[in-house]
């Protein structure tokens, strides 16, 4: 958590972590995996099995951030006080925001964009980070804003959402959209997935999804690290938690033509959230990936509108 945060955004390229000598593994469990093991015992590992097999099987991590997956911001030529904060979903990159950020920018709103720990990177580096890390990022993102902006307003795709959601929680939010963000996932077998990827450490993405992302021209990764996949549970299952905080105005958008497992967040969203004033609106032609959709310029309008009508 602590490197996270001390992340250097502006540099946007750190150290090659590389495979260390027997020496090197035999110092790093003396001095090191008893502080890590004290620490995620406590956190995000519950189970010896991946714990074991990440002291002793170090691999080699690049956590150089590929030039077009790097965050950006829009400084509007005539602000109106009010900073968007947008997040992408998991396993994506900012890019998706590249055509609602200019647009939003003109209505002046300061625009930034919000790269999550472990994307834009490698699956390697992603399957070492977890929910913490992904609302680490998040947070340092909000506390960057400029002060001449005092009023924030957010907009989270998928597990961005999710995160904005939980931020909200604690921080003064206004308002926010999420596209297809999920509150409550009913897999069952998801409860493994953690363990699981002690022995098999990425599940590739459908044909249908390779063939969006190469399409658009994005960053999005290939596989999924199934490490890394627990975390979307453990996002999700602190926000409920925090379901009594969540007071500001919500816009929720779902797309029909979404995984089956997100269709029924709406109906999740309600029953965690009764209280939450919050509008719910579908694109019935769009995919997961709504904003690079087909409906997307009806997006950008509801986008547009709602925090227009926020202001």
């Amino acid at each position: 958590m602590k490197q996270m945060l001390e992340e250097k955004f502006d540099v946007e390229k750190v150290e090659i972590y590389r495979k260390p000598s027997m020496l090197s593994i035999f110092r790093r469990v003396i001095k090191k995996e008893l502080r890590l093991i004290r620490t995620v015992l406590s956190s995000s590992f519950k189970d010896p099995i991946t714990l074991f097999k990440w002291i002793f099987s170090p691999k080699t991590v690049d956590r150089g951030i590929r030039p077009q997956a790097r965050y950006y911001e829009i400084h509007p030529e005539n602000p109106n006080g009010i900073a968007i904060l947008a997040s992408h979903g998991f396993g994506s990159t900012p890019e998706i925001f590249r055509e609602i950020g200019v647009l939003l920018a003109e209505q002046g709103y300061y625009f930034r964009t919000i790269r999550l720990s472990g994307h834009g990177t490698t699956p390697a580096h992603m399957a070492i980070t977890s929910g913490e890390h992904w609302f680490a990022s998040v947070v340092w993102h909000y506390q960057q804003i400029p002060e001449k902006y005092n009023r924030v307003f957010y907009l989270g795709h998928s597990l961005g959402g999710t995160l904005g959601l939980l931020l909200s929680t604690i921080y003064p939010i206004e308002t926010i959209i999420t596209l297809n963000t999920p509150v409550n996932l009913h897999i069952p077998s998801a409860r493994f997935v953690r363990q699981l990827s002690a022995f098999i450490k990425y599940w590739p993405r459908s044909r249908r999804k390779k063939r969006m992302i190469k399409d658009a021209g994005l960053s999005s990764y290939l596989v999924q690290p199934l490490y890394a996949v627990a975390g979307i549970f453990e996002v999700g299952k602190v926000l409920r938690k925090r379901n009594d905080r969540l007071k500001l105005p919500v816009l929720y958008v779902r797309s029909l033509n979404d995984h089956k497992t997100l269709i029924d967040q709406p109906e999740e969203f309600r029953k965690f959230f009764p209280d939450t004033p919050t509008e719910f609106r579908d694109l019935e032609n769009s995919p997961h990936s709504s904003l690079m959709g087909p409906e997307r310029d009806k997006l950008h309008q509801w986008i547009i509108d709602w925090f227009n009508a926020k202001r």
